[in-house]
């Protein structure tokens, strides 16, 4: 009996220790002590959550996501059609019409969303630089429509078939320089935290 009551005792600080250690992984620094991490929602600014327009410290991200997603839907396309792929032929005005329309509805921009590294906000997307660092994002809400709006804005900017000829003739770079070398250009990062001691 007392020795059941000693290994319950054990059992319940064992899972108590573990309770308290869960979401807070461990890891190594470079001094070799160790240490933990932990993660959490971004904490965005008003203009984060209210605004109707993309802020302006995630505009960078953002040309790159819509450059993304243009270059990739229309290489895409256009590798289909070995005339078109060798450059003998076009696609017709009302595909490329049809496939920008495709790109930039608001339910295609549903993977998208904010994540917070090493106190920084970045656009976060299936294939972008910061899909796989660990960090929980945080999606939905205003983040699909702003995507949305900044595409057909830029459609509007550059024109359609404008956008597909670059992306025949320069790929994905020709694109992403076409479009954001100079939304890019500033490099804005996320309003830092007051610190305690900071009024």
């Amino acid at each position: 009996m007392e020795r059941k009551c000693l290994m319950s005792a054990v059992l319940l600080l064992y899972c108590w220790t573990c309770s308290g250690q869960m979401g807070k992984p461990s890891v190594s620094s470079n001094d070799g002590t160790s240490g933990s991490i932990s993660f959490g929602p971004p904490d965005l600014s008003d203009e984060e959550t209210q605004a109707n327009y993309m802020p302006t410290n995630l505009r960078c991200d953002a040309c790159k996501a819509i450059a993304s997603r243009f270059s990739t839907t229309l290489q895409g396309v256009i590798d289909k059609y070995k005339s078109v792929k060798e450059g003998k032929k076009d696609l017709s005005e009302d595909r490329i019409l049809e496939l920008f329309e495709t790109i930039c509805s608001d339910k295609d921009w549903s993977s998208y969303g904010i994540k917070e590294i090493d106190g920084v906000k970045h656009l976060a997307y299936p294939g972008s630089d910061y899909a796989d660092v660990p960090g929980i994002m945080q999606g939905g809400g205003p983040w699909p429509r702003r995507l949305s709006d900044m595409c057909y804005a830029y459609i509007e900017k550059h024109d359609e078939y404008k956008i597909y000829r670059m992306q025949k003739k320069e790929n994905s770079s020709g694109v992403y320089k076409m479009m954001c070398s100079t939304v890019c250009k500033t490099k804005h990062s996320s309003p830092k935290k007051k610190q305690k001691n900071e009024l």
